[in-house]
């Protein structure tokens, strides 16, 4: 009983983790067709009055059209990231796909950029979804009490 107790109230970070506020986050680190097939479910479930915004951020071995394509019925606004190191998929190679499936789509430097877009981009309502990799739900995982606190007290959108 104690090992079921543990593992149905188990708390993985970066796997569904939601950060409420005025603008909520939800990190996840899907980074294969399945895992985004249970994120847009998820997401479907969880819905929200505004828009969603997503940023990703893929390994170069990873399926990156299947992952999109998982999500593209739940995403409206793409904001696509280079991953650093010998694996990383580059972001200019993610907006070409994006577009290719007809998505609206920016890329920024990095992950902290694309957290800053997707802040001024977003207004009350709205969420942001970090998704694809611990190498990119990571960085925003550091920088957690920062944006809980800026979500909270951020009139968003303008």
């Amino acid at each position: 009983n104690a090992i079921r107790s543990g593992l149905v109230n188990a708390d993985l970070p970066g796997r569904f983790q939601i950060i409420p506020g005025r603008i909520e986050w939800i990190l996840d680190v899907a980074h294969n067709p399945r895992a985004a097939e249970v994120l847009a479910q998820n997401l479907q479930i969880r819905s929200c009055p505004g828009r969603t915004l997503a940023i990703i951020g893929l390994l170069a071995d990873k399926d990156a059209r299947g992952v999109i394509a998982a999500l593209t019925q739940s995403i409206d606004t793409w904001y696509a990231v280079t991953l650093e190191g010998a694996r990383g998929r580059n972001s200019a190679d993610l907006m070409i796909l994006l577009q290719e499936m007809g998505a609206s789509v920016a890329t920024a430097a990095n992950i902290q950029d694309a957290c800053q877009a997707a802040l001024a981009a977003a207004g009350p309502g709205d969420r942001i979804v970090v998704l694809g990799s611990f190498h990119t739900v990571g960085p925003v995982l550091a920088i957690q009490p920062w944006l809980s606190s800026f979500s909270l007290l951020s009139s968003g959108g303008t």
